[in-house]
């Protein structure tokens, strides 16, 4: 009745064929880091091996339960395996990997796994006591081991009438407290039917009566298939219920303390119609606003397509979700059944199971936004189909890992027989490119990108912050790509992304002095003070403005190299750089006017033969001839000086000639 026998039902029907790959893409894309190409496969029994749960711990390893069997009538046991991040089997858990687990001598089934806070794991599903099925709760120790101060020696049996009680879902309360629902058989008909189990695997006798509750939604058969905790503890339980003629979604609500909460729907109850042949719901999620989510198949009768509801917190329907809170989604033209379901921390739903191709059925995925449209970013048009063996592959179990990574679980059909099948998908991806003449470093918050050495890597749909560092010498001068500015920058990780961060090395400036005059030169920003300091190493991308000061006795004349002119000089430091200050002496007081010596002659001339004597033959002294032949000389020079001016004047000799005429 419940998933595991439908499972079963589908796998024996469908002949084999020829395996036809499907077209992906990023996000959706399968992740070549994970087993063989993204798959996995584990064969534990001799026959059947129905993989219907699957979990991810804190450390990223993934567990998965469900049935092994040998192929014997009725025989069956629970089985685990854990696998590294890496998709390899984790040798450290039960035996090379895998647990087998008898709790009685029939059929044991495994349809929900927990991890719990002490990475402890807990597993719910179902038993064969010999005439009829019971709950069955069984937890471990991380090695895989019974945790014997469970239940009796690491289990649980729980019976809730004389007939049938097939649990298919559980949830771990805060309070270390598990709540387990399924479907039990009363009189001649099944009822919702929950349980819940202090933390040392006794029931707990402040939940309903002694611990279990029954409830009845319909007038025909009424079963849960998954259950989910809201945040003021309150237990919404989903499935199916029949309306006489086919079933219906099913959506029941509990008060913490067992009770029905009658502020849900109709009396605590809900039914959706969503086809014309028959609707069950396998999962539920509970979205941060209180809206409900219930994910399961719709069928027409001829097909069956993927189907989703969505419900306010008082069990109406959310008109504003796809056609009047429903949505359905085929994916060819048999039977597509959405048996899974995730929440990303976006909005968006990834459910999860599998599609008939029309020869052989294969791994089905589609992703909604937040409004039930398909997500076309992912996959193609928003959906994936993925085959793993050369016969028929089924995802039962879901997973989100930390990273955005997908996870689905299953059975690959090899031959006559079938193993536990993983696939894991991509989420989103972010790319972290460096640019520039400098160095420097990129990390994230969450912790992903470390570029350095990793500068790809996946996220889940949450706000991811890149912050860029320069190292000494360099500056960080901005993001391109999806980033913007020279800050922080912020992506939420809903697509696939890449940022550019452009790093540029520290830019020289090199100040060089000239002439017969003397003089500094100083920047602002500071860092030349020439003077001492003539070189200096600013920041990519910096203004900096040189300004020649002279000294006493000196002018400034003038700027070359990378400046101009006789100002302040302002240079905008893109590359290295250099600038000369030419700076020429004046004398006899007549600074900012001339610079031709005129004055003095024979001093002068006495002075510059008495420096040439001096560099030439060190401390002798210059002769009385060589002294009067450089004044004579300069006496030359003065004389020419004074005609020149009287030769640039010859109107005001002639206007003084003709006023002494008069």
């Amino acid at each position: 009745m419940w998933r595991a026998g439908r499972r079963l039902l589908l796998g024996s029907c469908v002949l084999a064929v020829v395996l036809v790959p499907s077209a992906q893409a990023t996000p959706g894309a399968l992740d070549p880091s994970f087993g063989t190409g993204g798959k996995k496969t584990v064969g534990i029994g001799s026959r059947q091996d129905s993989l219907n749960a699957v979990a991810i711990q804190p450390d990223g390893k993934i567990v998965g339960a469900g049935s092994s069997s040998t192929g014997a009538a009725n025989t069956g046991d629970q089985a685990l395996v854990r696998l590294n991040v890496d998709g390899s089997l984790d040798s450290s858990f039960g035996s090379g990997g895998t647990v087998l687990t008898v709790l009685t001598p029939f059929s044991d089934y495994s349809l929900e796994v927990l991890i719990q806070p002490d990475a402890k794991i807990v597993v719910a599903g179902k038993s064969w006591n010999g005439s009829n099925y019971d709950f069955t709760l069984v937890r471990y120790n991380s090695d895989g081991s019974l945790d014997t101060s469970f239940g009796s020696g690491g289990s649980v049996l729980t019976d809730f009438g004389s007939s049938h009680d097939e649990a298919a879902g559980a949830v771990l309360q805060p309070d270390g407290k598990i709540v387990v629902a399924g479907g039990s058989q009363i009189g001649a008909t099944y009822d919702f039917s929950l349980a819940r189990y202090t933390s040392n695997g006794s029931l707990d006798t402040s939940f309903g009566s002694g611990g279990k509750v029954t409830t009845q939604v319909g007038s025909g058969a009424d079963g849960a298939n998954a259950v989910a905790l809201q945040p003021d503890g309150k237990i919404v339980a989903t499935g199916f219920s029949s309306n006489g003629s086919n079933d219906d979604f099913a959506l029941v609500r509990y008060n913490a303390d067992g009770s029905i909460d009658t502020g849900f729907g109709l009396g605590g109850k809900v039914t959706t119609p969503i086809g014309s042949a028959g609707d069950t719901a396998w999962e539920v999620a509970i979205q941060p606003d209180g809206k409900l989510v219930a994910v399961g198949s719709s069928s027409s009768g001829l097909t069956d397509d993927f189907a989703l509801a969505r419900y306010n917190a008082d069990g109406s329907l959310d008109t504003g979700f796809g056609s009047g809170g429903k949505v359905t989604t085929p994916f060819g033209s048999s039977y597509d059944d959405a048996l899974a379901a995730r929440l990303q921390p976006d909005g968006r739903i990834v459910a999860v199971g599998y599609s008939n191709n029309g020869t052989k059925y294969e791994l089905a995925l589609a992703r909604y936004m937040p409004d039930g449209s398909l997500d076309t970013g992912f996959g193609s048009g928003g959906k994936v189909t993925t085959g793993i063996g050369s016969n028929n592959d089924f995802a039962y179990a879901a997973a989100l890992q930390s990273d955005g990574r997908i996870v689905a679980a299953g059975s690959s059909q090899s031959g006559s027989n079938y193993d536990f099948a993983f696939v894991r998908y991509l989420g989103s991806t972010l790319t972290v490119t460096k640019a520039g003449s400098g160095a420097g470093t990129v990390s994230s918050s969450p912790a992903g990108i470390d570029c350095g050495s990793t500068c790809s890597a996946p996220f889940a749909a949450v706000p991811v912050t890149l912050t860029a560092a320069a190292s000494v010498g360099s500056t960080f001068t901005g993001w391109s790509g999806d980033c913007s500015g020279t800050g922080t920058c912020t992506l939420t990780m809903s697509a696939d992304h890449a940022a550019t961060a452009t790093f540029e090395s520290d830019k020289t400036l090199a100040v060089a002095k000239a002439g017969s005059g003397s003089g500094s030169v100083s920047s602002s920003p500071a860092g030349i003070a020439c003077g001492s300091t003539c070189s200096h190493a600013y920041p990519h991308g910096t203004s900096v403005t040189l300004t020649a000061s002279a000294s006493s006795k000196s002018k400034f004349a003038g700027w070359s190299g990378a400046c101009t002119g006789t100002g302040a000089c302002t240079l905008t430091m893109s590359a290295d750089r250099s600038a000369t200050a030419t700076f020429k002496a004046l004398f006899q007081g007549e600074e900012g006017a001339r610079d031709l010596p005129e004055a003095r002659p024979r001093q002068e001339a006495r002075g510059r033969l008495q420096g040439q004597a001096k560099s030439q033959q060190g401390p002798a002294l210059v002769t009385g001839a060589a002294v009067k032949a450089a004044s004579d000389d300069s006496l030359r020079v003065t004389r020419a000086l004074k005609n020149r001016r009287r030769r640039a004047r010859p109107s005001a000799r002639l206007f003084s000639k003709g006023k002494k005429r008069k």
